[in-house]
């Protein structure tokens, strides 16, 4: 997804989330979403699916992490103090 088509679907549709893949989580992308006030997911299935992963996304702007170790990221989150 290019900034532009971003700027698009938040000008057209404002959505309340808006969920990314590896591709478009991009620092320019999750901008336009933030600005838009809508939440960001990241999937993180696969190789970026543990604590580093994790750590970027969060970092990065993500509000959700699609995970397939959810009780593992609660305890990340937790530990880390991004959840309580």
């Amino acid at each position: 997804m290019s900034v532009d088509v971003a700027r698009q679907v938040v000008t057209l549709f404002h959505p309340r989330i808006i969920a990314f893949g590896d591709r478009d989580f991009r620092s320019e992308i999750v901008a336009v979403a933030k600005d838009a006030h809508a939440e960001v997911y990241v999937d993180r299935l696969g190789a970026t699916d543990g604590p580093d992963g994790w750590r970027a996304a969060v970092e990065a702007g993500a509000d959700g992490i699609q995970t397939d170790h959810a009780d593992v990221l609660l305890r990340f989150l937790r530990t880390s103090g991004r959840h309580d």
